[in-house]
């Protein structure tokens, strides 16, 4: 009887370890405060690339998210509204990579040259993968 009970513990305590890697190995890795430098910026400065795959910066009332990127980076196209580089980060199609378009921390459901900003909105353009 004493065995079984050994056994069943040491089933369970395995068990239980497997099942703490999986839920710690699966959730999102930390990332550094990518937004810190956000508070001190106005409309004349130019936004820092934090990351050269990240490049954020605040919204302003009445411009498109297209149009303050173009202001405060070096943008190139592949087609109008497609953005193919910023700053000379280019998405490599070949790694199945694009410039993804986010609005306060969510993906935009419009494009970029649609999107009105408002003040309050931290926009950020990061490379992605498909």
């Amino acid at each position: 009887m004493e065995a079984i009970k050994k056994n069943f513990m040491f089933i369970l305590g395995l068990i239980v370890l497997v099942g703490a890697v999986y839920y710690f190995s699966s959730q999102p890795k930390p990332e550094s405060n990518r937004n810190e430098n956000l508070s001190n910026q106005t409309a004349s400065e130019p936004a820092e690339a934090v990351l050269a795959e990240v490049f954020s910066y605040q919204g302003e009332e009445g411009k498109s998210a297209l149009e303050l990127l173009k202001a405060k980076a070096e943008v190139t196209e592949s087609q109008p509204g497609f953005v193919e580089s910023i700053n000379g980060r280019k998405a490599d199609s070949g790694k199945r990579e694009f410039w993804g378009f986010y609005v306060n921390g969510h993906p935009s459901e419009v494009g970029a040259g649609s999107y009105q900003t408002k003040a309050a909105d931290v926009i950020e353009w990061k490379i992605t993968t498909y």
